[in-house]
């Protein structure tokens, strides 16, 4: 079941930034990121991880080169994608490194 906007507690930034993904410390899979927002991601594609399981994102900076690494739970995964709940909210610092300052809304980086 898709969650509708209206039930989302943050807004969506589009990326397409590369994402590894990581569950019990190995790499399970090589994404594009389709959107980041404050509590998660969605990948482009499913790697073989089931709804409920614990896994790592390390999400590449286009601008910087950096990497974001943050820690969540697969909650969704059908052909949408990938949709994975972040543990705790992404730090301001982390999320501007990796999303565009002018593709980042204001709204947004002021919930923080």
């Amino acid at each position: 079941m898709r969650t509708s906007a209206d039930q989302r507690t943050s807004d969506r930034i589009p990326i397409g930034n590369r994402v590894k993904v990581l569950s019990n410390g190995k790499i399970v899979a090589y994404l594009v990121a389709i959107n980041l927002s404050l509590g998660g991601i969605l990948l482009s594609t499913q790697p073989n991880l089931r709804v409920g399981t614990p896994c790592e994102v390390a999400i590449q900076s286009g601008s910087e080169g950096g990497t974001v690494l943050a820690r969540g739970m697969v909650v969704r995964n059908d052909d949408g994608g990938t949709a994975v709940k972040f543990a705790s909210a992404l730090p301001k610092s982390a999320f501007e490194t990796v999303v565009a300052p002018a593709t980042a809304s204001s709204s947004l980086l002021n919930a923080y």
